[in-house]
């Protein structure tokens, strides 16, 4: 019987370097936040995963600035 090669599957994603990132991110985002640059922190928590979490904060940034409709999506 002839064995059957499969072809390489991409590694699996390396879960503590995605959160190791995402938590580099996250405290960059805070960064500007914290220094009243809120469209630079949306612009960063952008490169995070739509999570709850990360919603509710662009939230609050929209409402921050008086965007409250956007703030409400």
């Amino acid at each position: 019987m002839k064995q059957v090669r499969w072809p390489q599957c991409r590694r699996p994603l390396n879960r503590s370097v995605d959160t190791q990132k995402e938590i580099e991110t996250w405290v960059e985002a805070l960064g500007h936040y914290d220094n009243n640059e809120f469209e630079d922190a949306l612009r960063v928590f952008d490169n995070i995963a739509e999570t709850s979490k990360i919603l509710f904060n662009c939230g609050v940034i929209h409402a921050t600035i008086g965007e409250h409709e956007r703030a409400v999506r």
